[in-house]
């Protein structure tokens, strides 16, 4: 006979001995593996959960019988049941146990409830009568077998990180793929698990710059945690203002440090990630850059949820920037232009409406436009005579209508 995985069950009902006794019910729970915890009423019941919580995989519950040993029998009594059913949510928290309702009483119940109380059991299709006991045996094997399955367990223990990760695309379904990896069998090589973290990241940052929660010209991911430090050449958070709290902006740093090693395989490697995951044969360090992933996921749920004024008000263009010209974007016929300067946009993503600064081009002078044409602003005619790059060009204030995402 092959192994069986065991399942520690409690079976609460005022008759649970004389369920029991008989050869062939206990031949069925032998052949199931099943062990069971009786409890004669509710009060025995709470005994063992308090004291077995972390043990036990199921609840089997009767609906007909009393709170505690010292009641009188009635077989419309359902306290017992009442105060069974309302443990569901309470033990189900920190990990999931299912219930199920095994009662030879299912009209009175029906009559009774009308399934309004019975929603659990029902939805869940776990209520049960009695001489049906194979088949919830069955059932409940199967549904602790996929309770205790990875992806399960994943999904319930993270569920809020992974709610929080659906917000920006391919970032839930990237988070999942990484959580999975500590059940994986062996190392492959750090790259598989340092990069969808990273990409994670990235997601995020470019979403932070369309909501208008960091300015939009940030270039890269590194300039992220720059300027939330402060070390940016261009823009500042305000005085006062907190757009991200001060141990995530370093732990943010310590991130991108590790990832920007831990996601390459050669080239100047300063932390020799790799080289430390390989002779620790750990992934110690991985959980820890990807439980940093998923506080930025909670982070960014949070600070998008915003009005789009507030998220672009607690950050500024530093006063001392010098620009030869600062105005807002044109689109005179599919040509994206700024007072007198032809926009190279190949590059970038730019819209009529964003405010943007154009810098002063190093070492030569600004290309003259060899095409220039003329638009009307106001009651004022202009000649596009310049080009600006995108090397060149600060986008200052995105239009309000992509912020407001």
């Amino acid at each position: 006979m092959e192994d069986l995985n065991i399942y520690n069950v409690i079976w609460v009902d005022d008759e649970i001995d004389e369920l029991l006794s008989p050869v062939e019910i206990k031949r069925l729970l032998r052949n199931q593996g099943i062990r069971i915890e009786p409890a004669h009423n509710s009060t025995e019941y709470r005994e063992i959960m308090e004291h077995s919580y972390d043990r036990i995989d199921a609840v089997i519950t009767d609906a007909n019988m009393a709170r505690s040993s010292d009641s009188p029998r009635n077989e419309r009594d359902l306290s017992g049941f009442e105060d069974v059913k309302s443990c569901i949510e309470k033990y189900n928290i920190k990990r999931s146990i299912p219930f199920y309702l095994y009662s030879g009483r299912g009209e009175f119940l029906e009559e009774r409830y009308e399934n309004d109380g019975l929603e659990y059991f029902v939805t869940n299709n776990r209520i049960f009568s009695k001489g049906e006991l194979p088949r919830l045996l069955e059932q409940l094997r199967k549904d602790v077998a996929h309770i205790n399955s990875p992806s399960f367990r994943i999904r319930n223990k993270y569920h809020k990180e992974l709610e929080a990760a659906r917000l920006i695309e391919n970032n839930e379904e990237t988070l999942f793929s990484a959580l999975l990896y500590e059940y994986t069998d062996g190392w492959n090589n750090t790259q598989d698990y340092f990069n969808p973290a990273r990409k994670m990241v990235e997601r995020i940052f470019h979403a932070c710059k369309k909501r208008g929660i960091i300015p939009y010209s940030l270039s890269e991911l590194n300039s992220f945690s720059g300027f939330l430090q402060g070390k940016d050449c261009y823009f500042e958070v305000n005085e006062g203002c907190e757009i991200m709290p001060k141990p995530l902006i370093h732990s943010l740093e310590y991130f991108l440090n590790i990832t920007q090693d831990g996601s390459h395989g050669a080239g100047d490697l300063k932390l020799n990630v790799d080289n430390y995951v390989r002779n620790t044969k750990n992934i110690n360090l991985f959980r820890t850059i990807l439980y940093i992933a998923m506080d930025l996921c909670l982070w960014f749920a949070k600070a998008s949820q915003l009005p789009p004024e507030e998220r672009v008000s607690k950050w500024h263009l530093k006063p001392n920037c010098e620009f030869v010209y600062r105005g807002t974007i044109r689109d005179i016929e599919g040509k994206m232009v700024c007072g007198e300067y032809l926009l190279q946009n190949k590059e970038v993503d730019y819209s009529a409406g964003d405010e943007i600064g154009i810098r002063q081009y190093k070492g030569k002078a600004i290309p003259e436009n060899k095409h220039p044409f003329d638009y009307q602003k106001a009651e004022t005619k202009i000649t596009v005579s310049k080009f600006a790059y995108p090397t060149n060009v600060i986008i200052i204030r995105k239009r309000e209508t992509e912020q407001a995402l």
